[in-house]
């Protein structure tokens, strides 16, 4: 009963899709002119990549390194902006589309809604990045000079880093609309943009690509080797994606460790999603509605304390957290501390 309902849920969908890039009674002339300008860029970007990708690999050991680094800081690149773009979908189809008033006087459960919302987003948010990423990683598999096994490979493997972009941005997006005062697009909007630039930030800085250049750092060239050739982020998907990819580019190997961990990592987010979706979602839809929040006026007497401090203190607070010019301040100060102390736990102080 469960498949069929969501199958009517994802209807509208279909079928918006199917009118659009196929009406009836006149040829997709539209259609036809993206599908040859995306055919166009997709080889322009091949090509370029082939060049630039065999330019590196011509470079003996070092330019093979600093090919299959480039590697990985594209995909940690792409897995970045796939979560920054699912949150900001994910706000509009979950908390503020306009069919939810339809969609929730139906029978249909909270986990139906889910699936659907994340069959939707994964759709409108991933698919620009993953055919204009394809020829890139299929540039990489030229130049390797990869067997047949890498493109079937290549192609799962994104496919299963946007899935699970999907899910961790949706899971993400139910829980903070449930714990941020984001009643307004605007704020919710600014609050991912920031976030999504402090992620970049972050990951880029951690990464620390001065050491890319900077051979003169090791006391030995094989120190330098090693330092490029260790996997940047182990602890993010992406990164599992690009050391999956670049160890059978090496060694034209599959490594099913990092295979099953690609695997079972979008199904366990989506499940966490649907939980999160069951637990949390009525209360941030709540929230995301413009209303004067009558539930948390009201209150009983025997919390009430005389003392102006404390309500100083709770009137301020109040404050800081709705002003969304104020706290996302705070984000962006507690990033350059971050910053800030790990530049100076990597200066060379000795010497």
């Amino acid at each position: 009963m469960k498949p069929a309902k969501r199958k009517t849920l994802l209807q509208p969908f279909l079928c918006s899709a199917k009118n659009r890039f196929f009406p009836k009674e006149r040829i997709p002339f539209r259609t036809l002119g993206v599908l040859v300008f995306s055919l166009a860029v997709c080889v322009t970007l091949y090509m370029i990549g082939v060049k630039v990708i065999a330019y590196f690999h011509s470079q003996n050991e070092l330019g093979i390194i600093l090919s299959l680094k480039i590697f990985q800081m594209a995909w940690i690149t792409m897995f970045a902006m796939l979560v920054f773009s699912c949150m900001v979908s994910a706000v509009s189809t979950l908390f503020l589309s306009q069919d939810n008033e339809i969609i929730f006087a139906a029978p249909v459960g909270k986990s139906d809604i889910f699936f659907m919302r994340y069959v939707t987003t994964s759709i409108y948010t991933s698919w620009m990045m993953v055919v204009f990423s394809i020829p890139i990683f299929a540039a990489y598999g030229t130049v390797f000079k990869a067997g047949l096994l890498y493109w079937p490979l290549m192609l799962g493997t994104v496919i299963a880093t946007a899935a699970t972009a999907t899910s961790f941005g949706m899971g993400l997006t139910v829980v903070l609309v449930n714990l941020f005062p984001a009643k307004r697009t605007k704020d919710i909007i600014l609050y991912l943009s920031i976030c999504f630039g402090i992620f970049i930030y972050l990951i880029f800085r951690l990464m620390r690509p001065e050491d890319l250049v900077n051979p003169d750092k090791y006391g030995h060239f094989i120190d330098y080797l090693s330092s490029l050739a260790t996997p940047a982020a182990p602890y993010i998907p992406a990164a599992w994606a690009s050391n999956l990819l670049s160890y059978y580019l090496m060694e034209q190997k599959i490594d099913f460790l990092i295979t099953s961990l690609l695997i079972v990592t979008p199904l366990t987010l989506f499940v966490l999603g649907e939980w999160a979706m069951e637990r949390w979602f009525l209360a941030g839809f709540t929230k995301s509605q413009e209303s004067f929040g009558g539930y948390r006026t009201f209150f009983s007497r025997r919390r009430y304390r005389r003392s102006s401090l404390r309500w100083t203190f709770l009137k301020e607070s109040k404050l800081f957290l709705r002003d969304s010019a104020e706290w996302s301040q705070l984000f962006m100060i507690a990033a350059l501390v971050i910053v800030y102390l790990y530049n100076f736990k990597v200066l060379p102080v000795e010497r």
